[in-house]
């Protein structure tokens, strides 16, 4: 099978270098009206950052879950090394309340509600973003109005110079611990109104790094060094986008999708178990379509539609029971439908959409205990928008409807929620604030309620409420040689009520899923970024410097609780980051800077249940000649050993170096 998909990709990739040309890159423009009004698409957010593709390339990062540590409020839970699980959670919600949205249509998991962030690469990735609250735009999906957060990610469209019908890249990457990846991209256009483009990826990773197994936590207890065992990765991907417009009317993207691979877990490091032999089997296969069709410039209809199948194999040859050994497959299935109907007046500054998601899910589980529920889902919202001189207001109304089935065991009662949110936003030349309110649930999982003797059918939907004060002071000084500085200071609340939590019953090894008690959250974002940019010699010479400071007071509010006023578990009361970069000629370099405090890996803060703090350093150098680029990097310079999730070793100092050919 390796072999297989190894050949598949290497003859892509041949057949992309046959289409290979030189040309001057060309591009006209055709004439076009701005209109002066804050409500079209891209406005300015109240609470949003983003990572954009050139940021990205600096970066020395493989994955999503590596480049979203570096967006302010986020916090990566990551199991270790490539092959590690990453998932987010962002300003202590948690990361069932951040939607992920891959161009525009939303990537879920009705299981669990996690999703893997390591299986999205970001080398055809444009835009990286984050949005709390809402993303303040027109034409979205109910469901990216549902929850706390929106990561968004933007793949990149296919551009091409006068008179060029094909282009492409290849690149190459081998680094530390046996790690491969071969990606390739085609973009084709096929007349002037279609294009499409492929993109393969595959990845071989061995993952055998070192590291200090600690006997204790005490500063004078023994340790000894390791070396990470059965972290092995096998991964490959396709995907393909179809773009037409087809006039100015109407247009359309499809996207179709395949994930596949093959992982060792090494399970957590203890004093008595350094092996494992557990494996892991992902498949991951979706087709969405995007379809919009302007009636006029006032009216505008939007439909996004998506099937998706997910198969997941776990196995534990070792697993002590009757069988010896433990087998477990899940398959998931997906139908998604969303309808946007959008009226909008420029001259009056007044927008007004209805939008309607939904959805059919289903899980088929073949374990010791086997359940089959499926999930019927409708979210529906009525959101309005209104510019007046320098304010302006957004609000929608949101309703959720929820049903379930099942046949083998008793079904969870329907939902009926209703969420509201409003946002003003005042912006003058050089400043702006705004401020929000946004009320939220989370339905429980099917694991929550339903997996083997731990899930719940009685459990309640997870409410949150989000309150944030956003300000941001912004300049440019000078036009050709010109240095620009952006502020900007974010302040929040988020309650939770009727936390969903894994508590023991009867014994130590009976647990179940239960309601348990509020959480109560305070934050601060701090971000900065300049940006510089002049002629140095006749060359253009660009700086930039990102800085992001964020505090949050994540507490057990629950005053009847063993751990009230505790901050919860493996969430940090201070952390950071900078992104630092120069360039110059053909040169490019960057230093990037992770910096996480204090955490506990349970909500008793002691000593024994801490995680000290880190700094992670890396540093990345690149060259372009011509059609090729080098890129030499330096992850976890000063060698750290650290930890993210408790027993689950980071890996230190590593090398990786990419070599990349436009066509």
């Amino acid at each position: 099978m390796k072999r297989k998909i190894i050949a598949i990709l290497v003859a892509v990739f041949y057949s992309c270098g046959v289409f290979s040309q030189d040309s001057i890159r060309v591009v006209t423009l055709e004439s076009f009206e701005v209109v002066d009004s804050s409500l079209d698409n891209h406005n300015t957010q109240t609470s949003s950052h983003k990572l954009e593709v050139e940021k990205l390339k600096k970066l020395s990062v493989y994955d999503i879950g590596q480049a979203a540590k570096f967006l302010p409020g986020v916090t990566i839970k990551d199991y270790g090394g490539t092959n590690g699980l990453k998932t987010i959670s962002v300003r202590g919600l948690g990361s069932m309340h951040t939607n992920l949205l891959y161009d525009g249509v939303s990537v879920s998991n009705t299981q669990n509600g996690q999703i893997d962030l390591s299986k999205f690469s970001v080398n055809n990735v444009e835009e990286l973003s984050l949005d709390n609250g809402n993303r303040i735009m027109n034409m979205q999906t109910a469901r990216s109005l549902a929850s706390g957060s929106v990561l968004s990610l933007t793949s990149s469209r296919p551009a091409f110079a006068n008179g060029e019908n094909t282009n492409g890249d290849i690149s190459l990457s081998y680094g530390s611990f046996n790690l491969f990846n071969l990606n390739g991209t085609l973009n084709q256009k096929i007349n002037e109104k279609i294009v499409f483009n492929i993109n393969t990826e595959f990845i071989n990773y061995e993952g055998n790094y070192p590291y200090t197994l600690h006997y204790g936590n005490g500063i004078n207890d023994s340790t000894s060094k390791e070396r990470r065992e059965n972290n092995n990765l096998q991964s490959a991907k396709i995907e393909s986008n179809i773009y037409a417009n087809i006039s100015k009317k109407y247009f359309f993207k499809t996207k179709i999708y395949f994930y596949y691979d093959e992982k060792g877990l090494p399970g957590p490091t203890t004093l008595y178990y350094l092996k494992s032999a557990q494996k892991l089997w992902n498949r991951d296969l979706f087709t969405q379509t995007v379809f919009t069709y302007n009636f006029n410039t006032n009216l505008s209809y939007k439909s996004h539609i998506k099937l998706s199948s997910n198969h997941t194999r776990y196995y534990d040859p070792y697993y002590n029971n009757s069988q010896g050994f433990q087998e477990d497959i899940y398959n998931q299935q997906e139908a998604y439908w969303n309808n946007i109907l959008a009226w909008q007046n420029h001259k009056r500054n007044l927008s007004i959409s209805l939008t309607n998601d939904l959805s059919l899910n289903s899980l088929d589980a073949k374990n010791n205990y086997e359940f089959d529920p499926k999930r019927f889902t409708s979210i529906s919202a009525i959101t309005t928008a209104y510019k007046l001189r320098k304010l302006r207001i957004d609000f929608h109304l949101l309703h959720t409807l929820t049903k379930d089935w099942a046949t083998l065991h008793k079904a969870y009662e329907g939902q009926n929620h209703f969420s509201p949110f409003i946002s003003l936003l005042l912006k003058e030349k050089h400043f702006e604030v705004s401020l929000f309110y946004k009320d939220i649930f989370r339905t429980p999982t099917f694991n929550d309620l339903y997996y083997n003797l731990v899930g719940e059918p009685t459990l309640k939907p997870e409410k949150a409420q989000q309150y944030n004060l956003h300000t941001a002071f912004f300049t440019q000084i000078g036009q050709e040689n010109y240095h620009n500085i952006y502020l900007g200071i974010d302040v929040y609340h988020n309650n939770v009520k009727d936390k969903i939590v894994a508590v023991p019953r009867n014994n130590l090894f009976i647990w179940s899923m239960v309601n348990y008690g509020q959480v109560s959250i305070d934050g601060v974002e701090i971000k900065l970024n300049y940006t510089h940019e002049r002629l140095l010699n006749q060359e253009n010479l660009k700086a930039n410097l990102n800085l992001i400071y964020n505090y949050q007071k994540a507490i057990d509010s629950d005053k009847n609780s063993n751990t009230y006023l505790h901050q919860i578990q493996y969430t940090p009361r201070h952390s950071g980051n900078a992104i630092a970069s120069i360039s110059l000629k053909n040169y490019s370099l960057a230093y990037t800077l992770s910096a996480v405090g204090k955490r506990y890996t349970m909500n008793q803060n002691s000593d024994r249940n801490s995680l000290p703090s880190y700094c992670e350093h890396s540093l990345s150098l690149s060259k372009t000649i011509k059609q090729w680029e080098v890129k030499l990097s330096c992850n976890n310079l000063t060698n750290e050993q650290y930890e993210i999730i408790k027993s689950y070793p980071m890996c230190g100092r590593n090398f990786n170096l990419n070599i990349k050919y436009k066509f």
